[in-house]
């Protein structure tokens, strides 16, 4: 083996590696941008699960103040039925009376 043939072998190593060194950096370019790219993506998925989550929140606190309200029309309702069914009764008792009297107590 001579010496040029040892240089070249070692220079073809060398480029090699310089080849296999050039495209890891250009990998890791790559990956780092893909990174960059994935890491924006990201926080505009956060936001956008902020503004859900802020929006479920309101949403809740509606239902809450629509359920109060709901349970106050039922009670409201009931306390109408119950003083119309007391109205009907004592009409009732009235006009009993006033049959009794007008025609049993002559």
């Amino acid at each position: 083996m001579s010496k040029s043939e040892g240089n070249y072998k070692f220079s073809f190593t060398h480029y090699g590696r310089l080849a296999c060194f050039t495209q890891l950096m250009a990998i890791a370019a790559e990956t780092e941008t893909l990174g960059g790219e994935v890491i924006a993506e990201l926080g505009e998925q956060r936001e956008s699960l902020l503004r859900s989550k802020r929006r479920l929140a309101e949403t809740d606190d509606e239902l809450t103040r629509s359920r109060s309200l709901m349970h106050k029309i039922a009670c409201h309702a009931i306390k109408n039925k119950a003083i119309l069914i007391i109205l009907i009764v004592l009409e009732v008792a009235i006009l009993s009376s006033i049959v009794y009297m007008k025609w049993f107590r002559k």
